[in-house]
């Protein structure tokens, strides 16, 4: 599961947490746990590099062992470059 898809989960459960609540009534416990877990999630997020990051240095590392002329290390990096997601 990614992080994007347990974020998605924990907002689901939160949002079912309020639709049972009665309406002027506020659920304890439960909600302040899915609020906690969705804050700590969404922190990890935030501290995580961007696919664009990761690509830009990858793309380097390509370019500098195509100028150290590193095949083997140049097809390594495409091959990583390959597996990550579009």
């Amino acid at each position: 599961m990614t992080l994007l898809e347990m974020i998605k989960k924990w907002e689901g459960v939160k949002d079912n947490l309020e639709k049972q609540r009665l309406p002027g009534t506020r659920i304890e416990g439960d909600i302040d746990v899915a609020d906690d877990i969705l804050k700590d999630l969404k922190s990890i997020r935030d501290q995580q590099p961007s696919w664009v990051t990761i690509r830009v240095k990858v793309l380097t590392q390509i370019n500098k062992a195509i100028n150290n002329d590193d095949p083997d290390g140049a097809y390594t990096w495409t091959q990583v470059l390959s597996m990550l997601p579009s």
